[in-house]
């Protein structure tokens, strides 16, 4: 945990914090398992604080819409993944986003469309992938374009929460590895 908080890499982590005895496949195994619950951690907490917030985006605002998978590799290979989608909102130019658990897992346009209009302020300018489901954001109160999110400028979803965390974390002069045990605390009801 405190190599993730640290923002160490894989690599660095089995250097600094295990012993060099230990079998580095098991090693690298504890050390996925673990980052991966710190980001669940802060995912928790993150969702938990975003109730509540003001709309992002504004008339001649481009907001940047993407929907994720987040979870696990079924069966620890290929791209079959189990988890939850997620939708990630950031406006240009600012550094406020949203991020929306797609409820009942489903990322229709029943489901997408009113998680944006709760989220992004009318008058936007939504650039979405080519996903049916954003095919009528035009008819809600949005100006709709199509761009091609494999291009790395416009991936955003996968690191969003994380790097956001370590930012408010390095800003606000605060210790990254207490964020994170509070974070805990607070996702299991500790508090």
């Amino acid at each position: 945990m405190y190599g993730f908080c640290e923002g160490y890499t894989y690599r660095k982590c089995r250097k600094e914090m295990i012993e060099p005895e230990d079998d580095n496949s098991s090693a690298d195994t504890t050390i996925s398992a673990w980052y991966k619950y710190c980001r669940e951690m802060m995912v928790d907490s993150f969702m938990l604080r975003e109730q509540g917030r003001g709309l992002i985006g504004g008339p001649g605002v481009i907001v940047q819409i993407d929907e994720s998978k987040f979870g696990k590799r079924k069966y620890s290979r290929g791209r079959a993944i189990e988890g939850h989608w997620v939708l990630g909102m950031i406006a240009d130019r600012s550094k406020d986003f949203r991020l929306a658990i797609c409820p009942e897992n489903l990322r229709d346009a029943n489901t997408l469309i009113p998680i944006i209009k709760d989220n992004v302020a009318p008058g936007s300018i939504i650039h979405t992938d080519a996903w049916r489901a954003y095919a009528r954001l035009n008819e809600h109160g949005f100006e709709h374009h199509v761009v091609n999110h494999s291009d790395p400028e416009n991936r955003f979803v996968d690191a969003l929460v994380e790097y956001q965390w370590r930012r408010e974390c390095r800003l606000n002069n605060l210790d990254p590895f207490e964020q994170l045990i509070s974070s805990i605390k607070v996702n299991y009801g500790f508090e």
